[in-house]
């Protein structure tokens, strides 16, 4: 009987602390809870060569095979048969239907673009880095950099957002 109320108050406290972190989030907003906790959702730009995944399981790469190390790539980018700029394009018009994002870097270079999704409720942000880059005249291929800023594991998202990415532009493989 002992063992049972201690099992009950540890459950009751548990749900008392899920529910009042609840509530910071809804009232407060998940965005100001996750810059206090984990810093700014933009994690910031990153260099593609010599790319190097952090032990964390919660990122994604998809690259040229002469871009990245082979054993970093999770999925090898295939060949467009579009300009950097232009694949670049088609991509942003696939994410539009891929949730909550919006675009971070500067906008300075024509081959690069670097984005925040968040998560539908509790908001969690990943920063998306993905660069344009030239393949044979008229074809490039995209490098893409998905990864999670808050928690060990992301369930997978990162590398699923990737492979829609990469099946959003199916049509325009060579």
């Amino acid at each position: 009987m002992k063992l049972i109320s201690v099992f009950l108050y540890i459950v009751g406290a548990l749900a008392g602390i899920l529910i009042l972190v609840f509530l910071l989030g809804t009232l407060w907003g998940w965005d100001n809870i996750w810059v206090r906790t984990a810093g700014p959702a933009d994690q910031g730009a990153i260099s593609f060569a010599g790319l190097k995944k952090n032990p964390k399981p919660n990122q994604a790469i998809m690259a040229p095979a002469n871009l990245v190390e082979r054993t970093q790539i999770d999925v090898v980018s295939p060949v467009y048969g579009l300009e950097p700029p232009a694949i670049l394009t088609e991509m942003e018009k696939a994410l539009k239907s891929m949730g909550d994002f919006e675009r971070v870097d500067d906008g300075s270079r024509a081959d690069y673009r670097r984005y925040v999704f968040r998560s539908k409720y509790l908001r969690f942000p990943d920063t998306v880095d993905v660069l344009g880059v030239p393949a044979t005249s008229g074809s490039s291929h995209l490098a893409i950099y998905s990864r999670s800023q808050v928690g060990e594991s992301d369930f997978g998202v990162n590398l699923a957002r990737i492979r829609k990415i990469a099946s959003a532009l199916k049509q325009f493989e060579q």
